[in-house]
């Protein structure tokens, strides 16, 4: 019995090791059929490589002199374009030949109509042509009417582009706001069709080359007899069970895929729908803003020009009776002043008379030194008064004679 069990246990340990070897075996063999195949894969595309990398290196070369083309273009533009300075210099100087030609044209014109006489000087009613008739001189043209001219010019060029800017202006923010998401959205859904697409096909590939190309190949197996122990109607049934299980989940995703497809389609609808009447609203609002800013600018500049002159007669007179107060102030307050100083002086008398019975002490000596000073200084101008009108009353009287003996009455 030992022994048998020994020779069971020698038995079971070979086919383990004989099972351990095969399975390592069947590893190695599999690990050297993917790294030859790994090997031939990327010595097919080594070449392939290689030309894909020059590829870039040219389309990056081919880039960077579009780029440059690009620049260079654009410095030619900035440079000698229809946006350069000299381009608009030149159009300026044709657009100030042509206004004054225009105006010269005129001239002419209206001198031929009116007999050519015309103040070439640009003088008014008042000048001295108003005395001396002008003689017939050739109409001429001044810079300011040339200039002038220029700026009716560009009003009217102005007002021209307008209705172009007013159906431009619109479709620009539609196009902006709308089209460009959409555009936007439509080549990421494009993308990723692609890539789904892409990756499908490379996941259909990898499961036919590791299906049909692979190193490692079964090795075929002897067909074998198995005892049915089921009821094949109830295996049927379970088929058929998973069968429309899997048909009815495939069927359910599909139809809340595109159920879910329609309510993204509406909602991008409903989305465009809103952006367009919500740009419109915004237009619409912004028309009705500057048209209301216009009117509000223009009632203004007409109450300016009204109310100007008498806001600043309004002014002058407040102006005018604030100086006519300070100086009523000032003169009230200058005879108060010296009316007191009159009642001071008085009472101060009459209070040194009742006391003393005399007013000559009234006084210090500083203050009649000062008096004193003031009386030689008034009888000094009364007496140049006095020989002033002495003077005066001799010239008459010597003017009068003259006009006696010049003119004697009859």
């Amino acid at each position: 019995m030992v022994t048998a069990y020994h020779q069971y246990i020698e038995a079971v340990e070979k086919v383990k090791n004989w099972s351990a070897m095969s399975s390592m075996s069947r590893d190695l063999r599999l690990r050297q059929s993917f790294i030859r195949a790994w090997h031939d894969y990327v010595k097919k595309r080594g070449p392939v490589a290689r030309e894909r990398a020059g590829q870039a290196k040219l389309l990056f070369i081919q880039r960077q002199h579009e780029w440059h083309r690009k620049v260079m273009v654009a410095w030619r533009d900035c440079a000698m374009g229809k946006h350069s300075r000299k381009v608009l210099t030149k159009a300026w100087r044709d657009r100030f030949s042509d206004c004054r030609a225009k105006l010269q044209q005129r001239a002419d014109e209206w001198a031929k109509t009116t007999g050519g006489k015309v103040r070439a000087h640009g003088c008014n009613a008042r000048c001295c042509c108003s005395v001396t008739p002008p003689s017939p001189q050739v109409a001429r043209v001044t810079k300011a009417m040339v200039l002038q001219e220029m700026h009716v010019d560009a009003v009217r060029r102005t007002k021209k582009r307008m209705t172009m800017l007013c159906m431009k202006t619109p479709l620009s923010a539609w196009a902006e706001l709308v089209v460009a998401p959409i555009r936007a959205k439509a080549a990421m859904a494009q993308q990723h069709y692609v890539h789904t697409l892409l990756r499908k096909c490379l996941n259909a590939w990898s499961e036919f080359y590791d299906d049909h190309m692979g190193a490692v190949k079964a090795k075929a197996q002897p067909r074998q007899r198995f005892q049915q122990r089921h009821n094949m109607n109830m295996v049927k049934a379970h088929a058929r069970s998973l069968i429309m299980g899997k048909h009815l989940r495939a069927w359910w995703l599909y139809a809340t895929r595109r159920a879910a497809a329609k309510r993204k389609f509406q909602g991008v609808a409903d989305a465009l729908v809103k952006r367009c009447l919500r740009a419109w609203h915004t237009r619409a609002a912004w028309q009705a803003k500057a048209k209301r800013l216009c009117l509000e600018q223009w009632i203004e500049h007409s109450r300016r020009l009204t109310s100007v002159p008498f806001r600043a007669w309004y002014l002058w007179s407040v102006e005018q009776k604030r100086q006519r107060m300070t100086q009523e102030v000032l003169l009230n307050a200058y005879s108060r002043r010296k009316r007191r100083m009159l009642l001071y002086s008085c009472f101060k008398s009459w209070a040194h008379r009742a006391i003393y019975g005399k007013i000559e002490g009234l006084h210090s000596r500083a203050e009649l030194v000062q008096s004193l000073e003031d009386q030689k200084r008034h009888s000094a101008a009364l007496e140049a008064a006095l020989k002033s009108s002495r003077d005066t009353l001799k010239q008459a009287e010597e003017v009068r004679c003259c006009h006696a003996v010049c003119w004697p009455r009859e």
